[in-house]
């Protein structure tokens, strides 16, 4: 088995155990799994069917084998020199799927309790090597760097149901996402293409990409994870700030119309968005509103005069409002006034400047900020 074909295999074991047990970060089990058993090629590995370095620590991972698997362990030192513990215990599995799932009941214990709680991938390395789940003194490190390589960080941001497939764009058409996310910006692709055919067009062929894709059958394809900013609007600003979407038309110029089964993706996934990001649905006609268009950014139709009838008319938000789950989220309009300053309006609203700063555009030019 080649290293790509190990990492799909454990990706999907790892993907339905996090979801399971409520981790966010499928992404790092797989990373120790490559790197602790070598791609599977370890003694533990081949022998134990224990891919992720686990020492046995009795009846607290019950989904493991009876019998325990003895071998000499090397450990290092805070120095860097490394000293052998031998004949040491190691659970033991039927198979790397049962590893997978022991792994997780084996950090489900107070200990680890700071894995659980880190919001990124770096945030639960950095929890295991304090928890010191390993001894190795550069590992973290080296998850880290696999993390980013093998863009690792695909098998995280599947966490809703809508999304049925991804293409991987192996950090291509992208950049690193610098500034929050609280806006959604909907495109066309101009065409009825396949999804999948459409995020590989892009990644190979052109210089464009986006977040997400939709298919004419109301299919989602994920392709830019979301913690990088895609190539899309014309617009780095925006696109540091948005998720992106192209969606498949059902008919050419002049409309460019598309299906009923895509429009309802596209509101359950600006759904989605809005619940994960904890934003409200909002067009303005500028691109100071959390619903912003290419066309904002550049001469274009897109994202055809269809789609933008409905953003326009407020059709698309109030259709995303009723499908949102968390709807006490909530917005005050604040009127720019002769006297306002930036540390005044945030202590009257109880927030910081820097979280209004976040929220909006430019906030000092605007004669309107938003506070959430």
């Amino acid at each position: 088995m080649d290293k790509q074909a190990f990492i799909e295999k454990i990706a999907a074991y790892a993907v339905k155990y996090a979801k399971k047990y409520g981790n966010k970060f499928p992404s790092v089990v797989i990373a120790q799994s490559c790197i602790e058993s070598g791609y599977g090629t370890s003694e533990l590995a081949k022998k134990a069917q224990n891919i992720v370095g686990m020492k046995h620590k009795g009846a607290r991972v019950s989904i493991a084998l009876p019998e325990v698997y003895y071998k000499d362990a090397a450990e290092q030192n805070a120095d860097g020199s490394y000293r052998t513990v031998k004949n040491d215990g190691w659970y033991k599995f039927k198979n790397w799927e049962e590893c997978i799932e022991g792994y997780y009941q084996f950090i489900s214990i107070s200990h680890y309790k700071k894995v659980w709680e880190a919001d990124s991938p770096e945030g639960q390395i950095a929890a295991l090597k304090a928890a010191t789940y390993w001894t190795s003194l550069d590992l973290d490190k080296r998850l880290i760097n696999l993390i980013n390589t093998e863009n690792l960080k695909r098998f995280d941001k599947i966490d809703t149901p809508l999304i049925s497939k991804s293409v991987d764009f192996m950090g291509k058409k992208s950049a690193q996402r610098t500034e929050k996310i609280c806006k959604f910006t909907p495109h066309h692709m101009a065409g009825n293409m396949d999804p999948v055919n459409c995020a590989i067009y892009h990644r190979d062929k052109v210089e464009a990409s986006a977040n997400y894709y939709i298919g004419n059958d109301g299919t989602i394809v994920a392709g830019v994870p979301e913690d990088r900013r895609a190539y899309t609007s014309s617009s780095k600003e925006n696109d540091q700030q948005a998720i992106t979407v192209e969606v498949a038309n059902c008919s050419k110029e002049p409309d460019w119309k598309i299906s009923d089964s895509a429009y309802r993706s596209l509101v359950l996934l600006c759904a989605y968005v809005c619940d994960k990001y904890g934003f409200i649905p909002k067009y303005t006609g500028d691109k100071n509103g959390s619903i912003t268009l290419h066309k904002m950014f550049k001469p274009t139709l897109c994202p055809g005069p269809y789609l933008e009838e409905l953003i326009v008319n407020k059709y698309f938000e109030e259709d995303v409002k009723k499908a949102m789950k968390n709807t006490n989220i909530t917005e005050i309009e604040h009127v720019w006034t002769s006297g306002d300053t930036l540390e005044s309006v945030a202590k009257k609203y109880n927030t910081t400047v820097e979280k209004i700063a976040l929220d909006n555009w430019y906030p000092r030019e605007r004669q309107i900020i938003v506070i959430r």
